[in-house]
């Protein structure tokens, strides 16, 4: 069985989704086309680990919006998203692979992470990028992965981030990464291994480290 941990807030809505009435539970339909898109091309199940779970009515409002989930992150306020991710799996040993859709890291950067901007929310760029992570795609070298994809990435788009993106942090390339490996480089597919994208750079790729 393969995995996506759903936020919902940044994902399935974004600053441009109506919402005249400022409700405090919205989804754009235009968003959850492309999530329901890629479940029906790869399989994959959604478990929310969106801060919606945690209340009723945000629950009743995802069911609403047919919002396609089979479970829900166990709610441990005293910890991190990320360990309440953890703990689901350990609950759950059928899981052959799982990524996280989710605008926040939240301590994230640890696990396979697609990080939309909550300016846009889904994108198409993202939902390719997670088809070819569950696929497993395997480059000729014999890889997990081609060395055109990261297991983590955050698609940038350098004029909507801003310092939220961490240029300066330390690059794994295809041929070291576990998926609890520490992986906060921000990377597009195309750029070959052990570089990256900052914002700063408006969109040239800079030599790894």
């Amino acid at each position: 069985m393969n995995v996506i941990f759903l936020d919902i807030d940044g994902v399935l809505n974004c600053e441009d989704t109506p919402n005249p009435r400022k409700f405090p539970y919205v989804v754009d339909a235009r968003l959850l086309s492309l999530l329901k898109g890629l479940l029906a091309r790869t399989g994959a199940n959604v478990v929310l680990s969106s801060s919606w779970r945690t209340d009723p009515i945000g629950l009743l409002a995802a069911k609403y919006y047919d919002v396609p989930f089979i479970d829900v992150c166990p709610d441990l306020p005293a910890v991190s998203r990320c360990e309440e991710m953890l703990r689901w799996l350990s609950e759950h040993q059928a899981v052959h692979r799982y990524v996280v859709i989710d605008d926040e890291s939240d301590c994230l950067d640890d696990l396979p992470l697609f990080q939309p901007s909550s300016k846009t929310g889904l994108t198409i760029e993202i939902v390719e990028g997670v088809e070819k992570y569950l696929s497993g795609k395997r480059s000729s070298s014999g890889t997990k992965v081609s060395t055109r994809f990261y297991p983590v990435v955050r698609w940038l788009i350098p004029d909507l981030w801003g310092s939220r993106s961490r240029p300066g942090a330390r690059p794994y390339g295809p041929t070291n990464f576990g998926l609890l490996h520490h992986c906060s480089i921000t990377a597009a597919e195309g750029f070959p291994p052990h570089t990256y994208m900052s914002p700063s750079s408006q969109g040239s790729a800079k030599g790894g480290i």
